[in-house]
């Protein structure tokens, strides 16, 4: 099978195939337009009705598109080698750039996949974004390296790898999910939707202006940083489906009832500070992932990566081994 991967300069890829015509733009309601986007990416339409239908060429080579077109903004880091490559899915209100420094350090010795997840950063808007549809997703771009990867998400995107263990299980070699469980949570995070809709963007000339007038209704530091990558101060835009964000926060916050179960290497990689993974959820990450192991990283909250980026680097190399080990027994149990 072709690969549909066109590399751009800096190991940018647009996963997928260069739109040449688009056809019946009456996609529905929330979809995004295409427009280019940045040099050698491809940002095309992205709808999940049959009014949507879309022609791509690659090298000569056209197809059709129809009901979903799916093409994650990925980035590339590392040379392919004997294993696997290892995918890295962000969560929510985040995107690739989150992790791409230990992308770009795991790729020393692997060959390391990020993606901006639907309706965040460069990758196109939809107006879906179920667990289902964001594995679906990743399947796809294990298709595109492969065919099988190690996988780690984060969060949202812990959950949507887990959702693409379970319903593409050949697809996961190895799976390490970060700081979240296959559970239904009871906080929100459409406070911080709210807060970024209200911004006047009109009037933002720079991110520390936009900083400024986003602590009244985010007042933690880091927090409010975090969001602010995600904010296009030029365009004045933020790289975010706010609008289906907003209208799918009940199933982000929840867990789809999935069929099957993953019988592969998994780790369950939790902050030491953080409380969402808790003892009580073990039953039912186990019912799904038998043979899951648990680890904390000590000192850590809820963003692992970032409070503690050597300590989760290392975790995934020996988890994952990306160090040259084969991965068992190295990462202590919680």
């Amino acid at each position: 099978m072709l690969n549909p991967l066109a590399p751009s300069a800096g190991g940018r890829y647009s996963i997928g195939l260069k739109p040449q015509i688009i056809l019946a733009p009456g996609g529905p309601a929330g979809q995004r337009p295409y427009r280019p986007h940045g040099a050698g990416a491809s940002r095309p339409p992205f709808g999940t009705g049959s009014a949507l239908c879309a022609m791509y060429m690659w090298r000569g080579i056209s197809t059709r598109c129809y009901r979903t077109c799916i093409m994650l903004m990925t980035y590339s880091f590392g040379d392919p080698g004997d294993l696997p490559p290892i995918l890295i899915a962000h969560g929510l209100y985040g995107s690739a750039r989150n992790l791409n420094v230990i992308a770009k350090r795991l790729s020393a010795t692997r060959q390391v996949i990020s993606v901006d997840m639907r309706n965040h950063g460069d990758s196109p808007w939809s107006a879906r974004h179920s667990y289902p549809d964001l594995a679906g997703d990743l399947a796809e771009v294990v298709t595109g390296f492969g065919g099988v990867a190690d996988v780690m998400g984060h969060s949202m995107g812990g959950k949507a790898a887990m959702a693409l263990a379970l319903l593409h299980p050949a697809a996961v070699r190895r799976l390490v999910v970060a700081d979240i469980a296959p559970v239904t949570y009871n906080h929100t995070q459409v406070q911080f939707i709210h807060a970024m809709r209200a911004l006047d963007l009109s009037g933002i000339a720079t991110r520390r202006d936009a900083d400024a007038a986003l602590k009244a209704d985010v007042p933690e530091d880091g927090i409010r940083a975090f969001l602010l990558q995600s904010l296009d101060v030029k365009e004045k835009r933020w790289r975010l489906n706010l609008d289906v964000l907003e209208a799918f926060m009940p199933q982000i916050i929840g867990w789809p009832d999935l069929a099957g179960r993953f019988d592969g290497p998994a780790l369950f990689l939790s902050g030491g500070a953080s409380d969402y993974v808790r003892a009580d959820h073990r039953p039912a990450i186990r019912a799904l992932f038998p043979a899951a192991r648990f680890a904390k990283i000590p000192g850590a909250g809820h963003w692992l990566h970032a409070d503690k980026p050597r300590e989760f680097e290392a975790s995934l190399g020996i988890f994952f081994g990306a160090n040259g080990s084969s991965g068992q027994g190295q990462t202590p149990e919680s």
